[in-house]
C-alpha cells in the first residue's frame, strides 16, 4: 500500500499534468476549450481533402460512386468517379467555374460546391451567432443552422435554408478522430453524412480519409 507521502507525491503529479494540458482539446472540449475557443481554433484551418463514398437516392433510383473535395482558401475542386474512372470535375474559385466530364448546369454546380463546403467545413459561417440550449450548441446565421453536442461540440444536424420553401437537412453520424491541429488535441469528425435535399432525394456520403493540408 502506498504511503500518505506517496499518494501526495501522486496527487502533485497529476496535478501539474493536468494543469499544463489546460485548453487543450479531449473527447470532452466543454472541459478545455468554450465553444468560442474551439471554433476559433477550427476557422484556423483554410485547405482540407476529404476522399469520400457518395450515393445518391432518388425515387426508386440509387446512384453509387466516389468523389475527392479539396479546398484550398477560396478554391474548390471536386472530382466524382464511378468504377474508379473520373467522370466529372468541378473547380471553382471566386465567381470563375470549370467543368470537366459530365456537366452539371453553372447554377447547379456553384450550389453542389458551396453546398459541400458548408456540409465539411461546417464551422466557416460568416456573421455568426452562438446559442446554447441545454445540451446543445447551436451556431446560426440568416441561412445557415449548426447543431452540436454540447459536451463533445460535434456536429449532428445542420440546416441550410436557400429560402422560404427549400431548405437542405444534413445529417452528421459515427464522429472518428482525424487529426490534431494547434491547440486541439484530437479533432473528431462525422465519418457519416446524409443530406435531404427538396425534390431531389437523399445523398449519403461516407468518409473515407480526411488531411488537413
Amino acid at each position: 500500500m502506498l504511503s500518505k507521502s506517496s499518494l501526495s507525491i501522486i496527487a502533485i503529479i497529476l496535478l501539474i499534468i493536468t494543469l499544463s494540458c489546460a485548453k487543450r482539446l479531449t473527447f470532452s472540449p466543454e472541459q478545455r476549450l468554450t465553444p468560442e475557443e474551439y471554433l476559433q481554433e477550427l476557422k484556423k484551418i483554410k485547405n482540407m481533402k476529404f476522399i469520400f463514398s457518395i450515393n445518391l437516392k432518388r425515387n426508386d433510383e440509387t446512384i453509387s460512386g466516389d468523389a475527392s473535395l479539396k479546398i484550398n482558401g477560396e478554391e474548390t475542386k471536386l472530382s466524382i468517379y464511378s468504377m474508379g474512372f473520373l467522370i466529372s470535375e468541378i473547380k471553382t474559385e471566386g465567381n470563375s467555374i470549370e467543368m470537366k466530364g459530365k456537366n452539371l448546369n453553372k447554377e447547379k454546380a456553384i450550389l453542389l460546391i458551396e453546398g459541400l463546403r458548408n456540409t465539411f467545413m461546417w464551422w466557416n459561417i460568416e456573421e455568426m451567432e452562438i446559442q446554447k440550449i441545454d445540451d446543445t450548441v447551436i451556431l446560426r446565421n440568416s441561412w445557415r443552422k449548426v447543431f452540436l453536442e454540447r459536451r463533445s461540440l460535434i456536429p449532428f444536424q445542420q440546416y441550410i435554408y436557400l429560402d422560404r420553401s427549400f431548405t437542405i437537412s444534413i445529417l452528421y453520424s459515427e464522429p472518428e478522430k482525424i487529426s490534431a491541429i494547434n491547440n486541439i488535441d484530437s479533432l473528431y469528425f462525422p465519418s457519416k453524412i446524409n443530406i435531404t435535399i427538396p425534390k431531389n432525394g437523399e445523398i449519403i456520403m461516407k468518409v473515407k480519409e480526411i488531411e488537413i493540408l
